[in-house]
């Protein structure tokens, strides 16, 4: 008699994302892959975040004329 055994295996991805803010200093937050997706290196937004959880990060409009 012979039997087959399986098991079901999930691999997952950890995104962190690291910030300066406006004092000069550094804070890292764990993000999920699509808001860590819409990041880009160098982009100047406003960090919304609450204590060591980070909740988002606000896309600032300027007015060109």
């Amino acid at each position: 008699m012979s039997a087959v055994h399986g098991y079901h295996s999930t691999t997952s991805t950890s995104y962190y994302v690291i910030f300066e803010v406006e004092s000069g200093a550094w804070m890292e937050f764990s993000v999920y892959g699509k808001k860590y997706g819409m990041l880009a290196e160098g982009d100047e937004r406003k960090l919304i975040f609450q204590d060591s959880r980070y909740l988002r990060f606000e896309r600032t409009i300027y007015n060109k004329k």
